[in-house]
């Protein structure tokens, strides 16, 4: 059990490490700023609460009211790599950690802020490239969570849509998407710890 632990964790950190570093070598060849990739400081920090409690709610009412559909279009999601978590406080702190870090942070950096503007400028800013670039995002994370079968890539799609909407209307800062997917995931490691 210690080496699946590990296993996991050297996955998870190995693959944030290499794209965020990706990231930072595009930000220093394009000469963005932090403020490019979304951290821009909120004229006040009940802004960006606000907005990622807005986030939290509609995830939670999609999972009561959609998601029972989506799960049904395939097999049963095999969660079995994250039982690890369960009734073992020293895992699921681990886990919390890395999943602030490598999901809030890394993924919104990358599928919100960096992927949405590159595509963005590729497509030649106009009024629909933005749009196109928020699909186009949303379609990639889908994609990334293929593990959790055709429900979960369509499922997760829907919330990267959303998220990725909510990105382009907050002027372009992930801090509301960051404290909402960290929260969505605390709240499922936690249901999966308590099992």
């Amino acid at each position: 059990m210690l080496f699946r632990i590990f296993e996991g964790v050297f996955v998870i950190v190995g693959n944030a490490l290499f794209v965020t570093a990706v990231v930072l070598l595009n930000k220093q060849a394009g000469k963005w700023t932090w403020s490019n990739l979304g951290f821009a400081k909120p004229k006040t920090w009940w802004h960006p609460i606000l907005i990622g409690t807005g986030l939290l709610g509609t995830f939670l009412l999609l999972s009561v009211y959609v998601q029972p559909y989506f799960l049904e279009l395939g097999p049963k999601r095999d969660l079995s790599h994250l039982m690890v978590i369960r009734q073992n406080k020293e895992v699921l702190i681990l886990a919390l950690i890395l999943v602030w870090i490598t999901a809030a942070l890394v993924q919104e950096l990358i599928f919100r802020a960096f992927l949405i503007n590159s595509l963005d400028i590729l497509l030649g800013r106009n009024k629909w490239s933005t749009w196109v670039a928020v699909g186009i995002s949303a379609v990639i994370f889908g994609l990334l969570h293929a593990w959790q079968g055709i429900g979960g890539i369509l499922f997760t799609g829907i919330i990267g849509l959303i998220f990725g909407i909510a990105y382009v209307l907050n002027g372009r800062r992930i801090w509301p998407l960051i404290f909402a997917h960290g929260l969505i995931d605390t709240i499922s490691l936690v249901g999966i710890y308590n099992m």
